[in-house]
């Protein structure tokens, strides 16, 4: 055996040091030597190795190393065990487990965590899955669990398969349902107390879910006080007394026994939280047939929120509830029958609102007013969007009744988008007049609060009363002006000046702010849109502006958007965004009908949607134009050859959903994109068939087309850097996939389309290109990879998905000697 371990070498290391450095040089002596004693143990050397550690035990050197070493120790394991257990415990089971390869002191940590989190989504073999959960329970001390959740689905996958036709095979796993049965009864042998039970599956009908009796068996006492569920068939299981303790249960996407589904939580003492989504009877057929509903009575029930149930007659008896929410399709809601004395804060969201056209305003406004008349005793109400959608198509028929039911309402909060001229003062005065305590309203724009005060009191002061200051000082107000600017300008330009009726200091601010924002669906008219924009243009300052966005969605006025966008150029505005959409409009507004002749103008980013580009965009007056972004724009035939080349500064491009007017054919347009400045270009869902593409210094190019729709591609680009492809969906190469006709002609498009992009050295794939990709990669192998320059390819795909001949094609033909592979 020989020993590499030369004595000499450590002495004439240590004459050879300056005598400036001494220390260090017998510290790093002394750990060479520690070293040699390490290597003469590992040799079975162990007379040598213990004479060489007694000598360097007595070395200064030696223990200012040891003190080091004691230094960059594992704090992490020097901490409480209950808390690492309670660390490891946000963690899914799995990554518990893998902490065992750290060290040997956490080698059993994972063994005591209090939380189990089996999930089926973190294996891609359901074998593999299975037989993990088994060792799991095997090898976890026999110690009390806090939580537990289980996680199980289908997993369908394709396959290849031989035939005469060589198509994929659907291969479907079956779920263990022994395995769930085995977690349950271990969860509830361990005293869990919160238990989660997903059995997901997109694939399958909830009325093929597993009973709840198969999967728990007959329970005779537990201490479980949450219980979720999903995707599971409820039966008389969940009813047996053994569920005394339970306080919160949550059913989502559970279906009913027909027979319990009357009465059918009564039989839970302690329940105080129950949560219902998309829940139904087993035969819900039948159950209408019948004219069975959903009865909740609940001794102790305090918080119940159910969503998208469906059942036609509801009945809630719970003299302790406070807090109701329900979100429910009013129109399959025939009978609702609502006994909650205790109420405090309900919630309304309805749904399907245009089922409120004209000829069904009673029928609406009669199953509103039954359903408030169970709300009466709330004193908060919350309202959703479309339940105010709904509500304003039956304001009239509320508007008639003599009393509000809302006897005790103090606050209603109503959640839109559009503020507060969207709420009728009629519709808020239906609530607010039957209650002794007129307080405010408040309005929530999105995540906004502004109150609104809705009963005013005259109060009159004696002369000489002196009027108490508030305590608390206006710190926004002292704040520097151009802060006070730069903040206003991040509101739309109504809220912005709805800031004057703050004091008077306020009165004037939104006039200073370099921001316009105008949009018409701010406005519930658009006479008050029209009257608001001249207003603001007229009382504005004479400044410079920074940004001007205009928004017409309604019968445009171009008389309004040109006097916009002249007030905009004539104050050297830098970005401008004209959004003139409209649903129920098919041709858009030209270009030189709203700019004219621009003869000279600063705009150095430009946005346009729902116009139609015709010679005014390729004006001279766009010389320091950088940005350029397109969306649902129709260009001009004339204009289709060479249409960017006339923008000498361009350098960022973008266009969306753009095509060629409808008298232009298809097949002869050529959408071609020359700029010579340009640095980015994005390319998203065109519809054009033949793309030419020119550009000595673009660097990022993005592509997200349908191949199927695009015939021939011609790229030159010969400083691309970064690329990102998505051709959308693989069946629009034709009916059927599968013939081999069609996978030669995708084949063919691919190949064309990397010819162009060979330059570049980062390229992303998306998941829909890689099926495609995956699909014809037999073609591909065959051909030589274009990609000399590659060295970064990203692919937002599991790993086990990108096969290999796929990920080679890309990486065979770049000169570095090893490309980065990064799957996203």
């Amino acid at each position: 055996m020989i020993c590499a371990f030369s004595p000499s070498s450590s002495s004439s290391a240590l004459s050879s040091s300056p005598s400036s450095n001494s220390s260090e040089a017998a510290a790093a002596a002394a750990a060479a030597l520690l070293s040699a004693a390490r290597s003469l143990i590992r040799l079975d050397c162990s007379g040598a190795a213990d004479l060489l550690v007694s000598l360097l035990a007595r070395t200064p050197a030696a223990s200012r190393l040891q003190r080091e070493e004691e230094d960059t120790t594992d704090r992490l394991s020097h901490l409480p065990e209950p808390i690492l257990h309670h660390i490891l415990s946000f963690m899914d089971t799995i990554s518990a487990v893998q902490t065992s390869v750290l060290s040997r002191s956490w080698n059993r940590v994972w063994k005591h965590v209090p939380v189990l989190d089996l999930c089926r989504l973190s294996f891609y073999e359901y074998s593999s899955f299975l037989l993990f959960v088994s060792k799991v329970l095997d090898l976890r001390y026999d110690l009390s669990l806090r939580k537990v959740s289980y996680m199980d689905n289908y997993r369908h996958r394709h396959e290849r398969v031989d035939g005469d036709d060589g198509r994929d095979a659907l291969i479907t796993e079956f779920r263990d349902v022994g395995m769930c049965m085995e977690v349950i009864q271990y969860a509830l042998s361990h005293d869990t107390q919160h238990l989660v039970i997903n059995l997901d599956n997109e694939y399958k009908d909830v009325h093929q879910s597993d009973r709840f009796t198969g999967l728990f068996g007959e329970i005779v006492n537990c201490n479980l006080k949450t219980l979720e569920l999903k995707y599971v068939c409820i039966d008389d299981g969940l009813r047996s007394r053994g569920f005394r303790m339970l306080t919160t249960l949550r059913l989502h996407l559970c279906s009913l026994a027909s027979d319990q589904y009357e009465d059918f939580f009564s039989n839970f003492p302690s329940l105080r939280n129950l949560v219902l989504t998309v829940c139904q009877p087993w035969d819900h057929g039948n159950s209408i047939q019948d004219g069975r509903g959903l009865k909740i009575s609940g001794p102790q029930l305090i918080y119940l929120k159910l969503d998208f149930m469906v059942c036609y007659k509801m009945e809630i008896s719970a003299p302790k509830l406070k807090f109701f929410s329900l979100v429910h399709n009013l129109e399959s809601l025939v009978s609702i029958k609502l006994s909650l004395p205790s109420l405090h804060h309900a919630a309304i969201g309805v749904q399907d609102w245009d089922y409120f056209m004209l000829d069904n305003k009673e029928c609406g406004a009669q199953r509103f007013m039954s359903l408030f008349q169970g709300l009466n005793n709330a004193t908060y109400l919350s309202l959703e969007y479309f339940t105010l959608r709904a509500l304003r198509k039956v304001s009239e028929v509320l508007e008639q009744q003599k009393s509000s039911p809302f006897t005790r309402l103090k606050s209603l909060i109503v959640k839109t988008f559009l503020g507060r001229d969207e709420v009728p003062d009629e519709l808020v005065h239906y609530f607010l007049k039957g209650s002794s305590s007129h307080e405010f309203v408040q309005v929530v724009l999105n995540s906004a609060v502004v109150a609104s005060q809705m009963g005013k009191k005259n109060r009159k002061r004696r002369r000489g009363e002196e009027v108490e200051e508030d305590s608390t000082n206006d710190r926004l107000s002292s704040l520097p002006e151009p802060i006070l600017y730069h903040i206003l300008s991040f509101l739309d330009t109504k809220s912005a000046v709805q800031t004057s009726v703050l004091s008077r200091s306020w009165n004037r601010a939104w006039k200073h702010v370099d921001v316009l924002n105008l949009s018409s669906l701010s406005f519930r008219r658009y006479k008050r849109f029209r009257r608001f924009v001249f207003k603001v243009l007229s009382l504005r300052y004479k400044l410079n502006l920074r940004k001007v966005s205009y928004m017409d969605n309604d019968d445009t006025d171009v008389s309004i958007c040109v006097k916009v966008i002249k007030y905009a150029l004539s104050h050297a505005a830098q970005h401008l965004v004209i959004n003139l959409h409209n649903e129920y409009k098919d041709v858009s507004a030209r270009f030189t009908d709203l700019f004219g002749t621009v003869l000279n103008c600063n705009l150095n980013t430009l946005e346009l949607r729902y116009v139609c580009i015709d010679d005014g965009l390729g004006s001279c007056g766009f010389g320091m134009l950088t940005t350029l972004s397109l969306k649902y724009c129709s260009l001009a035939a004339d204009q289709h050859n060479d249409f960017f080349s006339n923008f000498p500064s361009l350098k960022n491009l973008v266009l969306t959903s753009c095509e060629p007017l409808d008298d232009d054919p298809i097949s002869d347009v050529v959408l071609k994109i020359s700029g010579r400045q340009l640095v980015s270009l994005k390319l998203d869902h065109m519809i054009w068939l033949n793309v030419e593409v020119f550009s000595p210094r673009l660097k990022f190019f993005s592509l997200r087309h349908y191949l199927g729709a695009l015939q021939s591609t011609k790229l030159s680009l010969p400083s691309l850097d970064h690329v990102a492809i998505s051709v959308g969906d693989c069946v629009d190469f034709g009916d059927d996939w599968h013939l081999k006709d069609n996978r030669e002609c995708g084949a063919q498009r691919f190949i064309s389309l990397f010819q162009g992009l060979t330059n570049a050295t980062s390229l992303m794939l998306d998941n829909a290109t890689i099926q495609a990709l995956s699909q014809i990669s037999e073609f591909l192998e065959q051909q030589p990879s274009p990609f000399a320059r590659l060295k970064s390819l990203i692919v937002k795909a599991e790993v086990g998905h990108v096969p290999h001949k796929l990920v080679d094609y890309f990486l065979k033909g770049s000169s570095s000697m090893k490309p980065n592979l990064e799957y996203v």
